[in-house]
């Protein structure tokens, strides 16, 4: 027994190698020096990336593309609402400093990079002459819903976008996604009567939009004013339009007349109206009324005489309305005058 333990002692040094005591040790240690290397640069972002929380990656990226490889298909902003200014005023910003947020891009098709914000940054570019551009590739709309309202925020919280182009886009949110006023307005950061007052414009007259289509007016409440008007008084509304296109017309003054309509007009002056009459410019609908020739009435004939004076010139007023509120017309020794009511002096009632 003693000869073949020998034996067997002898066979094992002839191999040089100790067999480890535990099964699958020496297969371990082999493979632990193997691993035993410097960590090169690439290894290390391999480390990192296989240890980082998804959760915290980054939704998407910016990658540069040529122009040529984006393109756009339906976007918030009509062809017609693309102006010329806008374009020049962008291009001459990106010669200075480029383009300081990159446009939103949909995941490369086979037509190339959609565009889903930023389509007035890619005209600019164009514009320019720029053959790259930095888009942000990122995660795309889950539907046409969330498509339309990120479009509608940046053009109206960053370029702004005309009033017809905003009311036919909410219109669609109602129509095709049944979303409410107070919905629409809380999605887009709006007040809802800014969401009410556009979605008017929808089925306002075409005598009415036109203001905003021939770019009369921008003023959205004026017109909304006018579409109220309209409701009830038809032929007003269409006079008041043409003198928004002829003359000017505010929005003061387009509530002043609804206010008529809608019976809240001013308290009905006195019979003796030329006695009381105040020396100041009438109201508009007082003044519209009057006959083409000034009316002057005597102050000798129905009143006492109330006696100023301006310099060295002596006189009394004359209740003849002025085409200045700031005005007053006085009787001087040498003539009628119109002249600034600052400027006089009043020196006394005289009995007539």
């Amino acid at each position: 027994m003693a000869k073949s333990f020998k034996k067997q002692i002898a066979e094992r040094n002839k191999q040089g190698v100790q067999q480890p005591a535990v099964p699958g040790v020496q297969e371990n240690l082999i493979q632990r020096e193997a691993l035993i290397e410097p960590v090169t640069h690439d290894r290390g972002h391999g480390l990192l990336s296989d240890i980082a929380r998804p959760e915290l990656a980054a939704a998407g990226q910016i990658v540069r593309v040529r122009l040529s490889e984006v393109y756009a298909t339906e976007q918030v902003r009509p062809e017609e609402d693309f102006e010329e200014a806008t374009l020049e005023g962008l291009t001459d910003t990106y010669s200075e400093v480029g383009i300081l947020t990159p446009p939103r891009a949909f995941p490369r098709d086979k037509n190339g990079y959609r565009i889903w914000l930023g389509e007035t940054r890619i005209r600019a570019a164009r514009r320019r002459g720029d053959e790259f551009i930095d888009l942000y590739i990122g995660e795309p709309p889950e539907n046409d819903k969330k498509r339309l309202l990120g479009q509608l925020i940046e053009n109206l919280h960053q370029s702004g976008l005309k009033p017809l182009a905003t009311a036919n886009q909410m219109l669609k949110l109602k129509q095709d996604w049944g979303m409410t006023g107070e919905q629409i307005a809380k999605s887009l950061g709006k007040p809802t009567a800014f969401v009410s007052k556009h979605m008017r414009l929808c089925d306002a007259p075409e005598v009415i939009t036109s203001l905003l289509k021939d770019k009369v007016t921008a003023d959205v409440d004026l017109v909304y004013t006018l579409c109220q008007i309209h409701d009830s008084a038809p032929e007003e509304a269409e006079r008041l339009a043409k003198v928004a296109r002829n003359e000017k017309l505010t929005r003061s003054q387009a509530k002043s007349v609804l206010d008529g309509i809608k019976g809240r007009k001013p308290k009905k002056e006195p019979k003796n109206k030329e006695k009381l009459k105040p020396l100041i410019e009438p109201e508009a609908d007082d003044k519209a009324n009057q006959d083409s020739k000034p009316l002057t009435v005597s102050v000798s004939d129905v009143a006492p005489k109330i006696m100023v004076t301006i310099g060295q010139e002596h006189g009394h007023i004359l209740l003849r309305v002025p085409e200045k509120s700031d005005m007053i017309w006085v009787q001087f020794p040498s003539g009628e005058r119109c002249v600034e009511a600052i400027s006089l002096i009043v020196r006394g009632v005289k009995e007539a």
